[in-house]
């Protein structure tokens, strides 16, 4: 078992609360250890403290090959990470599959879909039955008009955030540079010169995302079909 994340408990306070104590030892007791021991979280306000937790009730190291804390670029939360060593087997096909719309027809989509809902049996006293019913008949109708498959390799690209251009990658791993130096220091103009450097980074990165999608929807304004699989994908 592998539990982890935000639990917004500071078991930097083990020998001080007797909450966390408590914690502490109810999962000991279970079985389980505490495998971060170091603050995961800073801010200019507070004292830095251990909020980000990771549990686990295996106990062989041989299958532990790394577990710690990332310097990351977070506004408050250092994430936490452990590695495994597992035997598993690797899946044949891994691609991504989008919807085929190449002999889809909407309107009679439509026809079959009305025909389908008619048939479905109103249950008044249950409408959460009533919606998965509809949902259900709604992904079944639709995936006789437009059955999965799997993307083509150039169909893949447009899962890499295509406005990630060069240079905004550069800026962003100046960005990550600034901000384990400054995480280090306590020095207010590091920490500034990062915070602005931050902002600029992100407002670039929305920036070019807008723009990206403003030219091809321009590009295929007039191609219901690319601008289809472009809004699918």
């Amino acid at each position: 078992m592998i539990c982890d994340g935000d639990f917004n408990l500071d078991l930097i306070k083990y020998n001080s609360s007797n909450a966390i104590t408590d914690h502490i030892n109810c999962l000991l007791g279970c079985g389980c250890v505490s495998l971060i021991n170091k603050p995961t979280r800073f801010s200019t306000n507070c004292v830095p403290s251990l909020l980000d937790h990771i549990y686990t009730n295996i106990i062989d190291e041989q299958k532990i090959n790394d577990v710690g804390i990332a310097l990351f670029d977070k506004p408050d939360h250092l994430p936490v990470f452990i590695n495994f060593s597992f035997t598993f087997t690797r899946c044949k096909n891994n691609r991504p599959k989008i919807r085929c719309l190449k002999n889809f027809n909407p309107e009679q989509f439509l026809l079959d879909l009305e025909e389908n809902i008619t048939k479905l049996p109103v249950d008044n006293e249950d409408i959460n039955h009533t919606c998965e019913e509809f949902v259900k008949t709604f992904n079944t109708t639709l995936d006789r008009h437009a059955p999965y498959r799997f993307a083509s390799k150039k169909e893949q690209h447009t899962y890499q955030k295509p406005w990630l251009t060069k240079g905004i990658l550069k800026s962003v791993g100046t960005k990550n540079k600034m901000f384990k130096k400054q995480i280090k220091s306590s020095n207010p103009h590091l920490i500034e010169q990062y915070k602005i450097y931050r902002n600029k980074s992100t407002h670039l990165k929305e920036l070019s995302e807008q723009t990206y999608f403003k030219s091809t929807f321009n590009k295929y304004n007039n191609n219901a079909k690319k601008l289809g699989n472009l809004l699918i994908t």
